[in-house]
């Protein structure tokens, strides 16, 4: 297994955050901050388009701000 990899439990599609790997854990919770900081400052009540967005944007941005490491992680 890829330290990138998601991890499922057995028998379901629910992801956990606590079954993830350190790297993939770190990177979420950090995006819950920037997607906080989003929706505080960009947009209070997205549309179902634009959550999807800021959701991936935030990602993308705690991916990168944990480079080298997680650049596979956006790629």
């Amino acid at each position: 297994m890829n330290e990138i990899d998601l991890v499922f439990p057995v028998g379901t599609t629910k992801l956990m955050l606590t079954r993830q790997q350190l790297l993939v854990w770190v990177v979420i919770q950090d995006s819950f901050e920037i997607l906080h900081s989003s929706l505080l400052f960009t947009n209070a009540f997205p549309d179902g388009v634009l959550t999807i967005e800021l959701i991936k944007d935030a990602l993308v941005c705690s991916a990168q701000n944990h480079s080298p490491g997680a650049l596979t992680i956006y790629w």
